[in-house]
């Protein structure tokens, strides 16, 4: 996948604590490898902590921009990785349902894994769209005026913006293949 991003930043959205280690850090060298530059956003500065598997604390991870000072015009996609407690944190966020809104309207790709799709709920950018995620989301997305895909992996370029979805971090290998071939 080398050089196939070659230069494009990438937003990885994230809340202070509970993003999915294994999630993030799979993602992450996937768009640098693709020669992508990854920048890591969250709702407050310094670091944040991951967790892994079975609530176990994972690295910390420093911040590389506040979310609250920065425009998707700075960036060419989102990544939304899943952790339930990072998920929570950021569904609740006004910074997040502005920057979303910004990259939705800018018809920029947007990705997300596992419970990640959660996150794009409350910023009311799915109307619309089929995604697919973490099953026990299924009736929120409904809610929220989407499809569900019953699927490990789903691209759906409706309303002019491309959103990449994936069920689980099982399916992280093919979902990491997609995110990348969209954000080229």
């Amino acid at each position: 996948m080398a050089n196939e991003i070659n230069g494009k930043r990438i937003a990885f959205l994230v809340a202070p604590n509970g993003v999915d280690h294994h999630e993030l850090v799979i993602l992450w060298e996937a768009v640098k490898d693709a020669g992508g530059k990854p920048m890591l956003l969250s709702t407050s500065g310094g670091s944040i902590m991951t967790v892994r598997s079975g609530e176990k604390a994972g690295e910390i991870f420093l911040v590389d921009g506040l979310v609250g000072t920065l425009k998707a015009t700075n960036f060419s996609a989102l990544v939304l990785p899943g952790g339930a407690d990072h998920v929570q944190t950021l569904r609740g966020s006004s910074e997040t349902n502005r920057i979303i809104t910004e990259f939705v309207s800018a018809g920029k790709p947007v990705a997300a894994i596992s419970q990640g799709p959660a996150i794009l709920i409350n910023s009311g950018v799915l109307a619309g769209k089929s995604l697919t995620g973490w099953p026990g989301m299924a009736d929120d997305v409904l809610h929220a005026g989407a499809e569900w895909a019953d699927k490990d992996v789903h691209f759906c370029p409706n309303n002019s913006w491309m959103l990449i979805t994936g069920r689980s971090t099982q399916t992280l290998p093919k979902f990491t293949e997609a995110m990348v071939r969209a954000f080229i």
